[in-house]
């Protein structure tokens, strides 16, 4: 006659395996959270060297004309489109956009934390090359990006973090669509209530905003991927790569510029 497991058996092996789920989301929540403070970290830091250029020079790092190559000193965070008139927001990598980084290196910021990087994105933008990598991403190409949109009134100045490994040439947003998501829902979730409220959205969220990798910035994107648009811009709560985030750009003041 065949022995089975009896109740309390049965009840242990459901605690303990209760016990293991419950322990795999922590630990879940944990990395999560050591990422969302990296991440954090590391916006500190950048704000603080462009806070600081501005301070020394009272130009923005690529638009200070003491630097090379030269900006036009105009207050401007500008690509070629933005100083010809033909666009009132960054689209390419050249002029001064491409030269934020650049600049800041030149007098010593970031020159330590990352590697010397370059204007030169002719044949397409590389992460580690042109820009930052993002700290805290669940993607390994994911990079850091400047931004400058006369649209915004409650901050011109943003850093965008994105996968950019499928920008094939010069032009960042061609039909909008070269930007990859590199954080799950709950990974932006935990830096955004970190950094702001917890909720995203264009209009209702713009210090922190997220949204998918294929539209930047026009109106609330990401719904079903990053956000439940129907559930006031929250955050979803899977574990897919769905988020790329924009970040306002705190300068000199605290102020947004």
């Amino acid at each position: 006659m065949k022995k089975g497991f009896t109740l309390v058996e049965l009840s242990i092996v459901l605690v303990i395996i209760g016990l293991l789920i419950g322990g795999i989301l922590v630990a879940q929540s944990m990395i999560d959270s050591v990422k969302a403070q990296s991440f954090i970290r590391q916006i500190g830091q950048i704000n603080i060297a462009a806070s600081n250029f501005k301070t020394k020079y009272n130009y923005l790092p690529g638009d200070s004309p003491f630097h090379s190559a030269a900006g036009d000193g105009d207050n401007k965070l500008e690509d070629s489109n933005i100083n010809s008139g033909s666009t009132t927001y960054v689209r390419d990598f050249n002029y001064e956009f491409s030269n934020f980084w650049v600049h800041l290196q030149q007098d010593g910021f970031l020159a330590k934390e990352y590697s010397t990087l370059s204007a030169d994105a002719s044949s397409g933008i590389v992460v580690g090359t042109h820009i930052p990598s993002a700290s805290g991403a669940s993607s390994k190409n994911a990079g850091i990006l400047p931004y400058y949109h006369s649209f915004y009134s409650y901050g011109k100045y943003k850093y965008i973090f994105c996968d950019w490994s499928t920008t094939t040439t010069e032009l960042i947003w061609t039909s909008w669509g070269n930007q990859s998501p590199i954080f799950t829902p709950m990974q932006a979730f935990s830096i955004d209530v970190k950094m702001d409220d917890g909720i995203t959205g264009f209009a209702t969220s713009p210090n922190v905003y997220s949204y998918t990798g294929n539209v930047l910035g026009y109106g609330p994107t990401g719904a079903d991927t990053c956000y439940s648009s129907s559930a006031n811009n929250t955050y979803l709560t899977n574990s897919d790569i769905g988020c790329c985030m924009m970040v306002n750009m705190f300068i000199q003041t605290g102020q947004t510029q």
